[in-house]
């Protein structure tokens, strides 16, 4: 079970329209998993916090998520190095696709230097 976060882009005023950027996802026992944008430069968590500062996150129930909230959640609960209470270190989602089937798109997943994984592909 799982969450997948979005930021509202192309907002209008008048309407309320928008279109969704995904984020990433948040899933129980795993680190977040991050969509890398290598055209905007969004491949390190470092860039998609600086990118998401004063913009709309909203969770894919159309629940909007408060900007603090969110950073706090991905670096305490999502972070690779966090432990739970029975003492399970959050998966990583490119150690899984290093030992899978999906080996082969190494150049489309990576890890950034805060140990997050990005992948340019998109996943629900």
């Amino acid at each position: 079970m799982g969450t997948n976060y979005y930021v509202k882009t192309n907002e209008c005023e008048c309407c309320k329209r928008h279109d969704l950027k995904h984020i990433g996802k948040a899933s129980y026992g795993w680190s977040f998993g991050f969509h890398g944008i290598k055209e905007e430069g969004l491949v390190s968590w470092d860039a998609w916090k600086k990118y998401l500062h004063g913009k709309h996150i909203v969770n894919e129930y159309d629940d909007e998520v408060d900007y603090n909230w969110f950073v706090d959640y991905v670096e305490y609960e999502k972070s690779p190095e966090y432990v739970n209470s029975s003492g399970k270190r959050n998966a990583s989602h490119y150690d899984y696709l290093k030992e899978s089937i999906w080996s082969s798109r190494s150049n489309e997943d990576w890890v950034d230097d805060a140990g997050y994984t990005f992948s340019l592909g998109e996943f629900s």
